[in-house]
C-alpha cells in the first residue's frame, strides 16, 4: 500500500537512524516532545530521524466498529510531524498478524527488519506486540539485546492533564474544544467537504455550508461553536452548530458552518474547521424568527472570542 508524498516507504528509511514509535494520532504536546527530543539529539549527532506509525489505528482492527473516533486523518498525521523537523514518516500497515507477534518479533521481524536504529524513542505509556504484552521497560530490555537504545519520555501535564489521544477524545466529545487545544497545543481541528443543505439557513438570512467531516474522524459534542474556517486557501470566522437542529424537528446530526461575511458557493469545496470555543448548547426556540435574534448573538460572541485571540497571538 502507498501513501502520499510526507511518507517515506520502509525499504527506503536510512538503516542508521533514530526512530519515535506510536500511533501519534492528534500530534499532541506529549508527541511533539518526544518528537522534538528525537530531531535534537538527530541535529546533534548528525543522524538522521524517522516516526514509524500504524495504520489502521491498532484498535479499529482489535475492536471492529468499536475503534476511537481519530483527532485526524493519516496525511494530516504525516504532515504535522514532518513539520516538527522528522526526516521521515514510515507507515506500517497494522492487521492481525501484526496484533498476533509477540514483542520480540515485532522487534526482530518489523523494527529491524526496516532500519538499525541507534536508539528508539517512546511514550512512557507505549505498549506493542499481542495483546500489549510488552511496554517501554519490554523496549528497553529488547533494545540491550538487539543493541540499540530506548528513550522512554515521561508524561507531559497541560491544562491539570495527563496529555493522551484518549483525553483530549474525551473531551472533544463533551464539546470542551477550549480544553482539547491545551493538551493539542494548537485548535482542534474537523475537515470535510461542503455536500448540499436544504437553504433553511440562507432563508434566515445567515446561509450556512452543510459540512461532511471525513467518516473517520471524532466530531464534537452537540452545541454552537466560534471557529475559524479554512476554505479555498483563505480563513474566515464562522459560527458552527453541531446538532439536530431541534426548531426545525429535529433529525440526523450535522456540522452547519456559517461564514461570517462571507458570501460565496462552497459547495464541494473542502474546509477545515479550526475549533476555538463552545458559545453554547443547541437547543430549540419557540419560534424562527427567536433563532434568527440568537444566531446573531452567536456570531457577536463568535468575533468576540476570534478578536481576543488574534489580539493575543499579536501581543
Amino acid at each position: 500500500m502507498t501513501y502520499g508524498c510526507n511518507f517515506t516507504p520502509a525499504h527506503r528509511l536510512p538503516r542508521r537512524c533514530l526512530i519515535a514509535i506510536g500511533v501519534f494520532d492528534g500530534v499532541h504536546l506529549g508527541h511533539q516532545t518526544i518528537l522534538k527530543e528525537m530531531v535534537d539529539e538527530g541535529s546533534r549527532l548528525r543522524i538522521e530521524t524517522a516516526a514509524l506509525t500504524f495504520e489502521p489505528h491498532p484498535l479499529e482492527v482489535l475492536f471492529p466498529g468499536r475503534g476511537p473516533g481519530r483527532l485526524m486523518s493519516l496525511d494530516e498525521r504525516g504532515q504535522l510531524i514532518r513539520s516538527l523537523g522528522v526526516g521521515h514518516v514510515v507507515v506500517l500497515r497494522f492487521d492481525h498478524e501484526l496484533a498476533g507477534m509477540t514483542p520480540g518479533e515485532f522487534v526482530k521481524d518489523s523494527l529491524l527488519s526496516i532500519c538499525q536504529p541507534e536508539r528508539v524513542y517512546v511514550g512512557f505509556n507505549f505498549t506493542f506486540g499481542r495483546s500489549g504484552r510488552g511496554t517501554a521497560g519490554t523496549l528497553a530490555e529488547l533494545g540491550a539485546r538487539h543493541g540499540f537504545g530506548v528513550r522512554i519520555v515521561p508524561p507531559v501535564i497541560a491544562g491539570g492533564m495527563t496529555v493522551s489521544s484518549t483525553a483530549i477524545r474525551d473531551l472533544v466529545a463533551c464539546g470542551r474544544v477550549d480544553a482539547a487545544e491545551e493538551l493539542l497545543g494548537r485548535p482542534f481541528r474537523l475537515s470535510g467537504v461542503v455536500g448540499r443543505g436544504d437553504g433553511f439557513g440562507r432563508e434566515l438570512g445567515y446561509p450556512t455550508a452543510n459540512v461532511v467531516p471525513d467518516r473517520e474522524l471524532i466530531v464534537p459534542g452537540q452545541g454552537v461553536y466560534a471557529a475559524t474556517a479554512a476554505v479555498c486557501e483563505e480563513a474566515h470566522p464562522a459560527v458552527i452548530n453541531v446538532g439536530v437542529r431541534p426548531t426545525l424537528g429535529g433529525g440526523a446530526l450535522r456540522i452547519e458552518a456559517h461564514l461570517i461575511g462571507y458570501t460565496g458557493s462552497l459547495y464541494g469545496a473542502r474546509m477545515g474547521i479550526l475549533f476555538a470555543g463552545r458559545l453554547r448548547d443547541e437547543r430549540a426556540f419557540p419560534d424562527v424568527g427567536s433563532l434568527r435574534r440568537q444566531i446573531g448573538i452567536d456570531i457577536r460572541e463568535a468575533m468576540r472570542i476570534l478578536n481576543r485571540r488574534q489580539d493575543a497571538v499579536l501581543q
